[in-house]
């Protein structure tokens, strides 16, 4: 029996990565050049790649954090083999960078507040670092092809980029041009992430592990529940960097939410961490939370209600309107609790605690207040609050069934 290519197994596995990316290059590309209905017109900004906060920009989120992710478990297979992890985990922290500026649209509130040379110091110590992980990648006879398709990945940022500045010339202040460099910038953008992606997959072919599908190039999110006081430490850090900088100086953040990257991140590694459960036992159960745990994940974002309401022209205010609204949130971690309980794995009075602490959050963040972009910040820390209950309820889950 022949054996298949040596890469044949990456466009099967992730086949839905692309599929996914090419639906919202679509819908992007059908409302700036056909005629669509009425419907279509009012949900398209929850969709759309040229608007921030909405599912197309989690997407551009996830794609970019699931590149981290597999760097970093090609990291963890070469530290195993005793070689330069450093390398990988340089990478896997510059695909957390470009998620977190993407969901958080940092470069476009450095560069509204100091211009874009404020950007310069960014963008130097970025160069810097990355560069020499990527030569030393480059340098390897095995990983140039990895190298050659990251290198790529970011010319066609830099790309990006460029075409950004052609919306100032004449000739794209026509209609048709100026749709047709949206598209385009957009859609190509996502083909780099797409690259990446690819580029750790093929990586951990060479260490040797020939399973590239999703659940098993992100193993290094199992490490989640052996690093408590480091997983507090990082909500810790999200509450203090809320609190201290984020809704003082809420007004120079006006497109993205950075506060919304934490909890938006934490339901979806939890929600792997649901998937890996699956494959040791009740696998219906624990697909279901998964699911739950993904979409939880996708509306930090954008509000459901929102848009079904937009869409169907349907009014649900307790659904739509805070701080009733930020209850829905509340959805997975009762979901997860009820199923922890009923395995014995946590106690109704942790249970308990947990709930009096997120209603004790809430209480506190009660929005009285119709500015948009702190209601945002505030719904992000309740969210990041009740990520992290769901942490202490999973951990106790995962480490009875390893």
């Amino acid at each position: 029996m022949s054996r298949p290519a040596p890469d044949s197994g990456i466009l099967r596995h992730w086949y839905w990565m692309w599929l996914v990316s090419a639906l919202f290059v679509a819908a992007i590309a059908y409302f700036f050049f056909f005629r669509y209905p009425v419907w279509y017109r009012n949900g398209f900004r929850a969709v759309s790649l040229a608007h921030e906060m909405n599912y197309a920009v989690w997407w551009s989120g996830i794609c970019l954090f699931m590149a981290g992710l597999v760097f970093a478990t090609v990291g963890s297979l070469e530290r195993v083999r005793g070689g330069r992890a450093w390398i990988w985990y340089v990478m896997a922290l510059a695909m957390l960078a470009l998620c977190i500026d993407e969901v958080g649209s940092l470069h476009e509130m450095v560069s509204r507040v100091s211009g874009w040379w404020g950007l310069a110091p960014f963008a130097l110590v970025f160069a810097v670092v990355f560069g020499i992980a990527f030569v030393h990648v480059a340098r390897n006879p095995g990983t140039r092809v990895v190298a050659f398709l990251i290198f790529l990945s970011f010319a066609i940022f830099v790309g990006v980029a460029g075409l950004e500045h052609l919306e100032h010339l004449e000739t794209f202040r026509h209609h048709f041009w100026r749709r047709l460099r949206q598209v385009g910038e957009e859609g190509i953008e996502l083909v780099a992430m797409g690259l990446l992606i690819t580029a750790g997959l093929m990586a951990m072919r060479r260490m040797g592990d020939p399973d590239r599908r999703f659940m098993n190039a992100t193993r290094v999110v199992r490490e989640m529940v052996t690093w408590p006081i480091a997983m507090f430490g990082l909500f810790v850090a999200q509450v203090a960097v809320i609190s201290v900088v984020i809704l003082p100086n809420h007004s120079y953040f006006p497109e993205g939410v950075i506060a919304a990257v934490y909890p938006m991140l934490m339901f979806f590694c939890l929600g792997i961490l649901l998937r890996q459960l699956a494959a040791q036992g009740h696998r219906g159960i624990y697909n279901w939370m998964a699911f739950l745990f993904f979409l939880t994940s996708i509306l930090q974002l954008y509000n459901l209600a929102e848009f079904v309401e937009k869409l169907f022209s349907v009014n649900v205010p307790w659904l739509d309107q805070p701080p009733a609204s930020w209850l829905t949130t509340l959805v997975p971690y009762l979901v997860l609790a009820g199923w922890s309980m009923k395995q014995g794995v946590v106690t109704r009075r942790q249970v308990g605690m947990h709930l009096l602490l997120i209603f004790l959050c809430l209480l506190l963040l009660e929005p009285a207040i119709e500015n948009l972009t702190l209601l945002e910040h505030l719904y992000a820390l309740f969210a990041s609050v009740v990520a992290w209950s769901c942490y202490l309820v999973i951990r106790p889950l995962f480490t009875e069934h390893n």
